[in-house]
């Protein structure tokens, strides 16, 4: 990793991100934790294993086989409650991923850009999913998923921004209201 995080990984608020909206006298956006091609977390700066929780292919807490960081669970669980009521499909199929487990993914996988390289997943910070959808589900998810703070991390049409190949599946939690700025 050419730009190691120490454990309380690199902070980086909107304003920083996207394009300065906040302005001075307002109360500055929390910070987010941000890993990408070029900003990576250590081998052992992942989340708190206290913070993960076990979750279904629901979201509903569980005994596994998925993790997620505590405070992201009831969001993606009312996020795939609202999808089931409307009766559209959406499944957790991935959740957070150790750095171990990241070098095995990113090791195995033939094509370049699968899988992004150890320390430079978001799954590693416990706040990213991978859902699996059909074209009406994703709808939803894209008009539905900022209100309960996710949003897609990689878009298409934005490859050259994020460093990585859309993933309409990828789902990262940022809070509701961080999401609304992003979407």
């Amino acid at each position: 990793c050419e730009t190691p995080m120490r454990a309380s990984f690199w902070i980086v608020t909107l304003s920083a991100m996207l394009s300065c909206a906040w302005r001075p006298g307002a109360v500055p956006p929390a910070p987010v934790a941000w890993v990408d091609p070029t900003r990576c977390l250590s081998p052992c700066a992942g989340p708190d294993p206290e913070r993960l929780v076990g979750i279904d292919d629901r979201g509903r807490r569980a005994a596994g086989p998925y993790l997620i960081d505590r405070d992201v669970q009831p969001a993606l669980a009312a996020l795939l409650a609202e999808a089931s009521g409307q009766g559209l499909f959406l499944r957790v199929v991935g959740a957070h991923r150790t750095h171990l487990a990241q070098e095995q993914f990113f090791a195995t996988e033939p094509e370049i850009g699968r899988f992004a390289r150890p320390g430079h997943s978001e799954h590693e910070l416990g706040l990213a999913v991978d859902l699996d959808h059909d074209a009406e589900s994703l709808a939803f998810l894209l008009r539905r998923g900022p209100a309960h703070g996710f949003v897609t991390s990689y878009p298409a049409g934005r490859e050259h921004r994020t460093g990585f190949r859309a993933e309409p599946w990828h789902q990262r939690h940022v809070g509701p209201a961080l999401a609304a700025e992003l979407t």
